[in-house]
């Protein structure tokens, strides 16, 4: 009996240990869903924050990076960024407004909407999604 209760909490725990690195999820403000954009499709990542081209603001996209205790366990910047333009592919955008980093200290369990666990400390990706109003 004592083998099986060992074996039953090591499974529970396993997802914990082998959690992902980045956890991404986008936040739609429209109240109406745009179609997803192909996994191809190229958005763009603007470095102004309000850019001259007439635009809308469509919804946000974060994602929480995992911090290890040795640098090699981070995911690199490229992967996080991929996973925020993923996001905004899913919500119909075009473009992501400045990407911002913010560090979430204290540690602590993270589980984001679609169920991923992240634990320990880590830094928050966000930004802006918008679609362009003329080509």
């Amino acid at each position: 009996m004592g083998r099986r209760l060992a074996t039953f909490f090591l499974l529970a725990l396993l997802p914990l240990a082998a959690c992902l690195t980045v956890v991404a999820d986008g936040t739609r403000t429209e109240l109406h869903a745009r179609p997803p954009r192909p996994d191809n499709y190229p958005i763009e990542v603007l470095k102004q924050e309000v850019p001259e081209r007439p635009h809308k603001v469509i919804g946000s996209v974060r994602a929480r990076v995992k911090l290890s205790e040795s640098r090699s366990g981070v995911a690199p910047p490229s992967a996080v960024i991929a996973a925020l333009k993923q996001e905004a592919r899913a919500l119909g955008g075009e473009a992501l407004l400045p990407i911002t980093v913010t560090p979430a200290t204290g540690g602590g369990t993270y589980v984001s909407p679609a169920g991923a666990v992240l634990v320990g400390n880590s830094e928050v990706w966000s930004a802006l999604v918008i679609v362009w109003l003329q080509p």
